[in-house]
C-alpha cells in the first residue's frame, strides 16, 4: 500500500467555532488524484484550508503528511505540500521566468511540464491569459516536487482545452508518485483523471467511492448540486 499523506478523522472545520464542515473522514495517498466535489457552499475550500494549515480544526483530526494539527502552511510547504488556491498566485510585475525563479523551481523542468510557457519566459506574468496564468502557478507548484498537492478550482473560468491540459498535468505528477486532492466544478472532466472522489453536501460527505463508481452515480452527485441551487 502507498503512503497516507492526508487522513481525517471526524474532522469538523469552519470559521469563528461554527463548524462548516460536520465530521468528514477522508484519505489521500501517493500516487493517487482525489476529487473532492459538491455544489458552492459545501464546505470544499473551508476543508481545503483546514487541510492546508490556514485554519485550525475545530474537533476531530487532520493528519496531513503526518505532521501537528497546528503547523502553519509555509511549515507544511517545507515538508512536501504544495497548494494552488483558487486565485492564481502570480506576481504580475514580473516575468514568467522571474516567477518560476521566485518559486525557486527549475525552469527547464516547469516548461517541461507546460511548453506553452516557453515563448513567454520574457512576458510579464500580468499579461498573460487566464490559462497561462494557472499554468504559470500548476508548473511551479509540481516543479517543487511536492509530495502533496492541494489545488482549489484550477480550471475555473477556463476553456474547456486548458483546462484538460491542466488536469493532464496533475495526473502525471499523480503517476509519479505525488498525492493530489483537487476541488473541480468541471465533474466529467475530473473523473477521467481522479482516481476516488469524495461528495460534499451541506458540510457532510454525501457520496464517496472510486471514479466509476461515481459516474455510475452521476444521478445522485447532480442531484446535490440542484438541491443546492
Amino acid at each position: 500500500m502507498s503512503e497516507v499523506l492526508i487522513k481525517t478523522t471526524d474532522l469538523h472545520c469552519g470559521y469563528g467555532g461554527i463548524d462548516i464542515v460536520k465530521g468528514i473522514n477522508i484519505e489521500v495517498r501517493a500516487g493517487e488524484v482525489v476529487a473532492l466535489l459538491g455544489a458552492n457552499g459545501a464546505g470544499k475550500t473551508t476543508t481545503m484550508l483546514t487541510l492546508a494549515g490556514e485554519l485550525a480544526p475545530i474537533s476531530g483530526e487532520a493528519s496531513v503528511l503526518d505532521l501537528p494539527r497546528n503547523r502553519a502552511l509555509y511549515k507544511r510547504a517545507r515538508k512536501g505540500l504544495s497548494f494552488v488556491t483558487e486565485e492564481r498566485s502570480i506576481f504580475p510585475h514580473l516575468t514568467t521566468k522571474q516567477n518560476l525563479a521566485v518559486g525557486r523551481v527549475n525552469i527547464e523542468e516547469a516548461t517541461e511540464i507546460f511548453p506553452e510557457l516557453v515563448p513567454l519566459l520574457n512576458r510579464r506574468a500580468g499579461l498573460l491569459s487566464g490559462g497561462e496564468q494557472q499554468m504559470l502557478t500548476l508548473s511551479r507548484a509540481i516543479s517543487r516536487s511536492p509530495k502533496l498537492l492541494l489545488a482549489d478550482e484550477l480550471s475555473l473560468g477556463l476553456a474547456p482545452k486548458t483546462v484538460g491540459r491542466l488536469l493532464r498535468a496533475v495526473r502525471a505528477a499523480a503517476d509519479q508518485g505525488v498525492g493530489a486532492l483537487l476541488i473541480e466544478q468541471h465533474v466529467n472532466r475530473v473523473l477521467d483523471i481522479a482516481d476516488r472522489v469524495y461528495l460534499l453536501h451541506h458540510g457532510v460527505i454525501e457520496f464517496e467511492g472510486t471514479a466509476d463508481e461515481a459516474r455510475a452515480n452521476m444521478d445522485r452527485i447532480q442531484a446535490t448540486y440542484l438541491a443546492a441551487g
